[in-house]
């Protein structure tokens, strides 16, 4: 949550695609960013893009999973 008016810029990856695995392992889970405004409307953020918080604003960011290594069970 940010106390006073703020810019932020995001440097994402991973938000369209998932990480992949390797030597058979599966696909990590997607990132994704959300930005919750204090009125309660809420949006979900692209990867790369520059935004205004106003305080008692929120901005969440869930980070990719790591692709898996290996033959499945």
């Amino acid at each position: 949550m940010v106390l006073s008016e703020a810019r932020v810029s995001l440097l994402t990856e991973r938000r369209r695609l998932r990480p992949y695995g390797i030597n058979g392992g599966e696909a990590g889970k997607r990132g994704r960013n959300f930005l919750y405004h204090k009125n309660g409307i809420s949006k979900s953020l692209p990867g790369k893009c520059s935004v205004s918080l106003s305080p008692g604003d929120l901005l969440e960011i869930h980070t990719p999973g790591g692709g898996g290594w290996g033959m499945k069970s």
